[in-house]
């Protein structure tokens, strides 16, 4: 066969082997056009991307990737220059336009964007083929810029130096204010004139919101916490999406529609939470509400507390309602009110434990009403055995009885109100319960004496003093105490010391004697000098002296 001949047929084998093809062509044209991009001027590239140029968006997008060329020296310091001449602003320009179409927005666009106006599908042997979401790849390079390793002190490999890269968190915190106001209308839901880039625009937001907070030392950013909690609708944004996979069809429906799209965008994000990509959006999103408030949260004297500013941002998340009220007027539902009801239904789920966080740091700014009392000790009943649950729930009960007061002579004093309230509702039994669960250690044990102490400082106020004289009087909890008294995991030091504190501050008709379990009136009931366990009589005592000096010298 001649040259012609075999020439003719590897033409043939290359037509029938079109996937092959397509990826050899997406590899080699990808590095021709990283080559042709460092020929541009810096300030070219940039001009390019404000026109529109996908192309140029994405091979700039590929350079930030993680991969073997990422590492390089040279691309590093193009980077740089290229966030130098206004990269982020030009990316910005385009977000903030958002309510026009994308066609308006992108130069050429019926070349490099699908018939549908979604997909760029470039098939010329000089252009990029494959399958990028529009707006989205404005998004992913924003998410790419801010990127950071994950439990490490270094940049990851693509990221910009930590200067550099600080300085585009700081200007996207500050300047995305325009995008975060139409993204957080789940009403419309539409952005560039199309739901399709709404719904997928809001996980690739939720994603670069992680980026933002974040650092490289794990700590959260407490000035980009607050430039964007400045921005409206962005508070409404992150506790309405953790609700939609529950509240929302319509958004569900919207979701289902995109679910392959969806489904990339979070795969690598998300990876230990199952489920649909609406349900690792409202993941991520109790993160970020999480991450925030922990960020701004202050400690003084081994107490923890917020100032007035952060209060008011915390607060207006807490009373957010749970679905926007244009969509369902009757929805009273707020967030505080969303995360008891959660939690008590899906007590086991993968992200119960952000649902937690959110709760625990809204009640410690104050957000805190009888609902919220009663709805944490019902949680704190169901029958769970988780430990870090239960220590969040002990220190959610603990700071929902304190009065968050800023003036000199009233901060951090128990309110009355709400102390009564709990106390009335079981927050005392509820403690037992949990030690009676887990033991007498760790967490579990200080804050429950913590509390009771706070109770026994407020004994004297009309409102807890009424409480527990009620309580004193409950034959269910006069069980549960003396249960309590016998079962083995008191038998230590810390639950003596807890039983005693609780006896002291809820007087009872009737004790249980330590060593024969006998229940006697409390005027004949004889104590121990030094831890003052309850002893019906000093041969009593005396007898049961093997087994509890050991305990009582601790």
């Amino acid at each position: 066969m001649g040259k012609k001949g075999k020439k003719s047929s590897r033409q043939a084998d290359g037509k029938k082997a079109g996937g092959d093809r397509s990826i050899a062509i997406y590899t080699h044209c990808r590095h021709h056009f990283h080559k042709t991009l460092k020929k541009l001027s810096h300030d070219a590239v940039v001009s390019n991307v404000r026109k529109g140029y996908l192309q140029t968006t994405l091979c700039i997008s590929e350079y930030l990737a993680d991969g073997p060329d990422s590492q390089d020296p040279e691309n590093r310091r193009f980077l740089k220059n290229l966030v130098n001449e206004g990269l982020v602003s030009a990316v910005h320009e385009k977000l903030n336009r958002c309510d026009e179409s994308i066609d308006a927005l992108s130069e050429g666009a019926g070349t490099v964007i699908g018939e549908n106006g979604t997909l760029l599908t470039l098939t010329s042997d000089r252009n990029i083929e494959g399958s990028v979401i529009v707006p989205t790849i404005w998004l992913n390079l924003l998410i790419r810029i801010t990127k950071v390793s994950a439990g490490s002190l270094k940049v990851s490999a693509g990221s910009l130096d930590p200067i550099t890269q600080k300085k585009c968190v700081n200007l996207i915190s500050n300047e995305i204010g325009k995008f975060v106001l139409h993204i957080s209308d789940d009403v419309k839901c539409e952005l560039y004139q199309s739901k399709d880039y709404w719904i997928q625009c809001a996980c690739q937001f939720s994603l670069l919101l992680f980026n933002l907070i974040a650092q490289p030392t794990g700590v959260i950013d407490v000035e980009v916490t607050r430039a964007l909690v400045k921005h409206e609708g962005l508070l409404s944004f992150l506790v309405r999406s953790i609700f939609w996979e529950s509240n929302r069809p319509d958004i569900v429906a919207l979701a289902d529609g995109n679910s392959s799209v969806l489904d990339q965008m979070v795969q690598d994000s998300s990876s230990s939470i199952e489920g649909s990509a609406l349900k690792k959006i409202g993941f991520a999103s109790a993160g970020i509400l999480a991450g925030m408030m922990t960020a701004v949260q202050k400690e003084s004297w081994c107490k923890f507390y917020y100032e007035i500013e952060d209060r008011e941002w915390i607060g207006a998340a807490a009373s957010t309602a749970t679905t926007n009220t244009l969509y369902d007027a009757s929805c009273v539902e707020s967030f505080v009110s969303g995360m008891i009801r959660l939690l008590k239904t899906k007590p086991t789920s993968d992200d119960a434990g952000s649902w937690m966080d959110c709760l625990q740091r809204t009640v410690l700014a104050g957000c805190v009403d009888a609902d919220v009392i009663k709805g944490v000790i019902e949680i704190g009943n169901q029958p769970f055995h988780s430990l870090q649950k239960a220590v969040h729930i002990c220190r959610a009960a603990m700071d929902m009885m304190f009065t968050v007061d800023d003036s000199p002579n009233k901060k951090n004093v128990p309110s009355d109100t709400y102390l009564a309230y709990a106390v009335s509702k079981g927050i005392i039994e509820m403690f037992l319960g949990f030690l009676s669960r887990f033991g007498c250690v760790g967490d579990i044990w200080t804050i429950a004496l913590s509390s009771v102490d706070m109770i026994s400082e407020a004994s004297n106020q009309p409102k807890t003093s009424k409480a527990l004289r009620y309580l004193s009087k409950k034959k269910e909890f006069e069980i549960a105490l003396v249960s309590a008294e016998r079962d083995p995991k008191f038998n230590c030091r810390e639950g003596t010391q807890l039983l005693s504190a609780i006896r002291w501050v809820v007087p009872s008709a009737e004790r249980v004697c330590l060593g024969c379990n006998k229940t006697i009136p409390a005027k004949e009931a004889k104590s121990c000098s030094r831890c003052h366990a309850i002893y019906c009589g000093r041969e009593c005592q005396v007898s049961h002296w093997k087994v509890h000096k050991q305990q009582c010298k601790k």
